[in-house]
Order: structure tokens, then C-alpha cells, then sequence
């Protein structure tokens, strides 16, 4: 637990300026939707004292958009799982107290930087042999739900779950724009190459950015369209 202090407020900062903060918010605004999208506008709009961290508390952000604080605390823990901020626990230096959290938003590209991340073990590699020596068929298989592909690539429940809700979080602002079997087949295939990577400390944060920048490159029209085809 850290000081609440000026001191610490500047080295919790991850922007040089405003315009690194906006420009990175407004990525990371592109994948939420809801009252994830509201809680992250209200963080991004009260971030520019010390660009990237606020001091708003629960209950002050749930009044702002409306919700509860109990809400509030549960989007902030699923925006931490996302990878686009990460949250400290601050004393006063008045009485070593603790006060209110500074919420800090991460840049895009540090999203999948880890601390004190175990490394990945065999448990939460691909499954075999259908990940490893039938990716086409994974791709191409319409006869199951989203979850059960995924299912099918991830043996670790854990590590399976969070990956499929960041792939829900990150799709759900181009439904409509493109089939659902051409964004599933661009999820699963970031899967397998983010469990393809050697050295990655966090596969979860890994995968984040992984799917991020495939995603970019089909709403850009960059990726060849037969990659991802139905």
C-alpha cells in the first residue's frame, strides 16, 4: 500500500500527457459497451491532473452514471481483468489510514505487462490434437456455440473463461458490422497464436493485446479476407 501523496500520484502516472491518455482511452472505449463504457468515460474524463490516474471514488462514479456501488466495484475489477487499468491502494499520511484507491488507466500497448504473473504451465496450453493438428476443422466448425470453440482450444477453465469474456468484450462493438462466425474465427485464431508464444508471462494480458490488433486490422480492412472467411 502506497502513500497518498503528490510524489506517488506522479509516479503512478502512465501518460506523459493528456493527448497519450486520450488516444489510448478511445482504444480502449472501442471494446466496452453498457455501463462498462460509462464507468471507463468517467475514469478517463477525471485522469488529466496526473494523466491516467484518479482518485474518484466507488461511490462518487456510481453516482455519476447511476449505478451502485457494488456495480461499480465489480466493472472496476472486470476492467483490471481486461488489462486497461489496475487499481492501488493508497494511506493517508496524516494516520496511515486507508483512502480511496487511485484508479489508473493503462496504456494499450502495456495492457498485457503482468507483475508477479506466474509463468504458463502445460495445464493451459491448447488442447490436443484438435488445437494442434486439426486447426482447420476448429475454425471452420459451426455445428458448436462460441464457448464449446473455445472449449476446445483452452483446457484450463480459469484461463478459458477469461479469455472468452475478453474476446466477448472485445467483439461486441462490431456486431452487425460482421458475421459472427468471422469474429469468432478471428478470436479463436488469436488464441492460438497468443498459446503459440514462447516466453509470455501473462496469456491472459497476451491474448488482450493479440486479439486487439487482429481486430484492428479487420476493421481497417488489412487482414487478406480469406483468413478469416466463414
Amino acid at each position: 500500500m502506497q502513500l497518498s501523496c503528490e510524489s506517488t500520484y506522479r509516479n503512478l502516472s502512465t501518460f506523459e500527457s493528456v493527448d497519450q491518455l486520450n488516444e489510448s482511452a478511445r482504444s480502449h472505449a472501442r471494446q466496452l459497451t453498457g455501463t462498462e463504457a460509462a464507468v471507463f468515460d468517467v475514469l478517463s474524463r477525471h485522469s488529466c491532473k496526473y494523466p491516467g490516474v484518479s482518485f474518484l471514488t466507488k461511490t462518487n462514479i456510481g453516482k455519476l452514471i447511476g449505478k451502485c456501488r457494488r456495480t461499480i466495484i465489480r466493472v472496476c475489477q472486470r476492467l483490471e481483468e481486461l488489462g486497461m487499468i489496475r487499481q492501488y491502494e493508497l494511506r493517508r499520511q496524516s494516520d496511515g489510514q486507508q483512502t480511496s484507491n487511485a484508479i489508473v488507466i493503462l496504456p494499450v500497448k502495456s495492457a498485457d505487462v503482468g507483475e508477479n504473473v506466474a509463468p504458463v504451465t502445460q495445464d493451459v496450453t491448447p488442447l490436443s490434437p484438435s488445437s494442434n493438428h486439426n486447426s482447420k476443422a476448429l475454425l471452420h466448425n459451426t455445428s458448436t456455440s462460441p464457448y464449446v470453440r473455445f472449449k476446445q482450444l483452452i483446457a484450463d477453465k480459469k484461463v478459458r473463461n477469461k479469455i472468452y469474456g475478453i474476446w466477448l468484450a472485445h467483439t461486441s462493438y462490431l456486431k452487425g458490422a460482421y458475421s459472427d462466425s468471422v469474429l469468432l474465427n478471428v478470436g479463436i485464431t488469436a488464441a492460438m497464436t497468443a498459446f503459440k508464444s514462447t516466453g509470455v508471462r501473462n496469456i491472459v494480458g497476451y491474448y488482450n493485446g493479440v486479439l486487439d490488433k487482429m481486430l484492428d486490422k479487420l476493421y481497417f480492412s488489412e487482414v487478406v479476407t480469406g483468413d478469416f472467411a466463414d
